[in-house]
């Protein structure tokens, strides 16, 4: 704001002879007397020329010390060379004249604010608060009421503004003060009276605003904002907390249309550039989740833009190029991530995933280690950085998994599970770690997954009823749920009844979460559709509105064949959205969910009444099995306790290998050493291993499927005739006594019965794709894959945790 003016005379040219020649310089005291002089020293005055107006002010004050103008005009002076007491005197001095003199009592004010004294500032700005009448006057001794001292200077001149602009400016910062202060209410109420002398203060407005937002009244605060801008139109800080409240609120667009509008009258406003780059950030963040993840990319690199050092952008864009494979850029920016912020454990952690998943990649052994080394080594470093970064400790057990350490992967994972009790992945992995661990019983085992399945069943609602007809010969709709329909172990056993179930009365749907497809997920689909079946691609889909579609295709028996491995349905089958609900190939154990009814194995590799408890390993192959026999490598296996141990068991029995399976630690070493020694009969065995697999049952994919279409009709005439396992199971848990020492009415081996119900004796086996040599035997659970749940943190992209400056300015 500009000085308030003296008089409607100041700064215009007199009449009177002013000779050019001078230059501006003094002229002769003869010359010029009385107003001449005085309006002489105004023009000099108004050019910057202080010392010479003073001399003439002076001059003027020597005949008449009473001048009130020339009094003013002086002190005008004073204050431009730096003198603000001497100016404050003469000031003082034309108020004791004139009392209701409106730019003396302005000056006196500005000065005392210019010095910091609000205080003796507001001694010129007496308040009623009461009344919110507000008056200047200038001396605390004025004999005039408030009201009547303000009346008194605005009577002086009513067209003199600047007076109450300087009583608006004066409330403005004695409101903030008070606001500082912790007295918000009282600051509040001076921005009000501020805009009660003068409605048209943008900063009134724009320090309400501020103040609102404080409050977290942001409607209010908007309002304010956008008053301030309408007064101000390039009033910049208003804008860029118009951004900010508007991208609280998730309008995204909104806040980086107000930011643009921000930097446009201000490029260089930095807390503007930076709030644009979280602004742009969580815009490519929300834009990738619906779909579009190369504009969110365009987003993440625009918000570099305004931001070269934000973290978060980088970050983000390495979750989106992981997410497309692009793993090399994905690994440059989560480094750049880290530089710019050392803390950022979820970068870490993504990079020791990268660095894990390359490993796989590679197969390359002389790398392995140093690969392992330097994901471990991100994952360690994730975890320093963030000691209550659970799913950094998830990640850990993977590697410890992956390394065969899986006392430590139970452990680490047990530890995500204290700081984050809900983890998912967290959970699942533990489950099939455990599964590697030979204790030489079930028990422990099992109750670890049912503990899991009751608490996970509490996160998803349950259907209770259906439309399916219950109808005992009808044609049934089967479901197959999996993301493995492409090049993986589960695959070899699935293809068989997708190729040879008999459609015209059971129709397959599937249900495919396969992330990345390949040429045999296109097979797939291509078999199931030629043959009337249904296929929905579910990757990304929430889980619930998956067990929507399976409702919306009256799927009458749902089966998934993943189990506790990566990018399984559980969500899905924990809804129970089909009447019938089954387990089968993915994973070698119950799931824990009570609302599975079924599980599919044979009486092999979940031999009743077992008392054996030795395994060569506690996890036995099942793909890996297969793919020895057919080329060639003859297997020798230990019998076990549970299905894990006893798959190769079921898969040798089947081929005609019986004989190589022991019953002891003993048994098994005397087979290994027999085996080999005599070579003759190991050449043997090696040629016709090929042939004894291809005629085995193992490779008898129709077969297979009829006995399988067996079992799933007597599940469904169980189910008409009012026998769903899973029911009795769910209202066994509602009637469950909340104390876990009272197990009345609920035996732990009646549940696991129930839950772990058999399916009929499958002694069929599964016919692998003509084009492909190696089948695989489908009667029992196949090889759990390779791929226990890592985070990597797509599912947390959107920049948060993040304090935003919100562009809080006073004045």
């Amino acid at each position: 704001m500009g000085r308030p003016g003296m008089d409607s005379t100041e700064g215009r040219e007199s009449n009177g002879v002013v000779p050019e020649r001078n230059g501006g310089a003094v002229p002769a005291k003869q010359q010029l007397d009385g107003k001449d002089t005085l309006r002489y020293a105004n023009i000099l005055r108004s050019r910057n020329k202080f010392a010479e107006a003073l001399q003439l002010y002076n001059n003027v004050l020597e005949k008449d010390e009473a001048n009130v103008e020339a009094l003013i005009g002086k002190g005008i002076c004073l204050q431009a060379q730096s003198l603000p007491m001497q100016a404050i005197e003469c000031f003082n001095e034309a108020v004791r004249i004139d009392p209701g003199n409106a730019c003396a009592l302005t000056y006196c004010g500005m000065i005392y604010k210019d010095e910091g004294h609000l205080v003796e500032a507001a001694e010129f700005v007496v308040i009623n608060t009461r009344s919110l009448k507000c008056c200047i006057c200038g001396s605390l001794k004025a004999k005039y009421s408030n009201a009547e001292a303000y009346q008194k200077a605005r009577n002086a001149d009513p067209s003199y503004k600047p007076a109450a602009e300087f009583l608006a400016i004066v409330l403005t910062d004695l409101g903030t003060s008070l606001k500082l202060a912790g007295n918000t209410e009282e600051g509040i109420q001076k921005y009000c009276e501020a805009l009660e002398v003068d409605s048209h203060y943008a900063p009134a407005y724009y320090n309400l605003g501020v103040v609102y937002s404080e409050m977290m009244q942001f409607d209010l605060a908007l309002t304010c904002y956008e008053k301030a801008a309408l007064e101000r139109p390039l009033y910049a800080e208003a804008y860029c907390n118009m951004g900010v409240i508007y991208k609280n609120r998730g309008e995204l667009e909104a806040a980086i249309a107000c930011y643009e509008r921000c930097l446009t009258i201000s490029p260089n406003f930095e807390i503007a550039k930076n709030n644009m780059a979280i602004a742009l950030t969580d815009l490519g963040t929300k834009v990738k989740i619906e779909g579009d993840i190369n504009q969110g990319v365009a987003y993440y690199k625009k918000a570099l833009f305004y931001n070269w050092h934000y973290a978060d952008a980088m970050y983000n864009l390495g979750v989106a190029y992981g997410e497309m494979l692009n793993f090399e850029m994905a690994i440059v920016f989560y480094e750049l991530a880290l530089h710019f912020n050392p803390r950022c454990a979820e970068a870490c952690n993504n990079l020791g995933v990268i660095y894990k998943d390359r490993d796989n990649l590679d197969k390359a052994v002389e790398c392995y280690q140093g690969k392992m080394d330097a994901a471990s080594s991100m994952i360690q470093k994730a975890i320093f950085a963030n000691s209550t970064y659970a799913e950094a400790y998830n990640n850990l057990g993977v590697l410890y998994r992956d390394a065969g350490s899986i006392t430590s992967a139970v452990q680490a994972y047990e530890k995500c599970l204290q700081i984050d009790p809900d983890s998912r992945n967290a959970g699942q992995n533990r489950l099939l770690a455990l599964n590697y661990i030979d204790e030489g019983f079930d028990d422990k085992l099992y109750q670890a997954h049912r503990e899991w399945g009751k608490r996970f069943l509490k996160l998803y609602p349950q259907y209770t009823s259906w439309d399916n007809p219950k109808v005992a010969d009808r044609p049934l709709v089967i479901g197959y749920v999996s993301p493995d329909y492409f090049t993986h172990s589960v695959s070899y056993f699935i293809e068989a009844p997708l190729a040879h179930h008999d459609y015209s009365n059971y129709k397959v749907v599937v249900y495919s979460g396969v992330v990345k497809a390949d040429a045999k997920t296109l097979r797939f689909k291509d078999k199931v559709l030629k043959k009337g079946g249904l296929w929905r691609d579910i990757y990304g889909i929430d889980e619930k509105k998956v067990a929507s579609l399976v409702r919306e295709d009256k799927v009458d028996i749902l089966v998934e064949l993943t189990g506790h491995t990566a990018n399984n349905k559980l969500g899905t089958m924990a809804c129970r959205p089909a009447p019938i609900q089954v387990t089968w190939i993915g994973y070698p154990n119950t799931t824990g969910l009570p609302t599975i009814d079924y599980r599919i194995t044979d009486s092999l590799a979940d031999p009743p009444d077992t008392t054996q408890n030795l395994d060569t390993f506690p996890y036995a192959g099942t793909t890996t099995t297969c793919e020895s026999l057919y080329m060639g490598v003859p297997c020798v296996t230990m019998a076990g306790s549970v299905h894990a141990h006893n798959v190769g068991v079921s898969l040798l029995t089947k081929v005609g290998l019986g004989r190589l399976v022991a019953k002891s630690e003993n048994e098994y070493v005397s087979l290994a050493l027999d085996l080999a020694a005599d070579v003759t009969a190991l050449q043997e065995l090696r040629m016709s291993l090929r042939g004894l697999m291809a005629k085995s049952p193992v490779c008898d994919g129709e077969n297979f499927t009829r006995g399988l279409e067996s079992a799933y009709r007597n599940m469904w005439l169980r189910y008409c005739d009012g026998d769903a396992p899973a029911l009795r199971r769910l209202d066994l848990l509602q009637e469950e006594p909340c104390s876990n020492n009272n197990k009345q009415d609920f035996d732990d081996n009646q549940v696991a019965k129930l839950a772990d119900l058999k399916a009929q004796r499958v002694d069929a086996a599964v016919d692998g794709d003509k084009q492909s040599q190696l089948t695989a035997h489908a009667a029992v659970v196949g090889e759990v894959q390779q791929a226990p749940i890592m985070v990597n943190g797509v599912s947390s992209p959107v920049s948060s945790g993040k304090v935003e400056a919100n562009g809080h300015i006073s004045r």
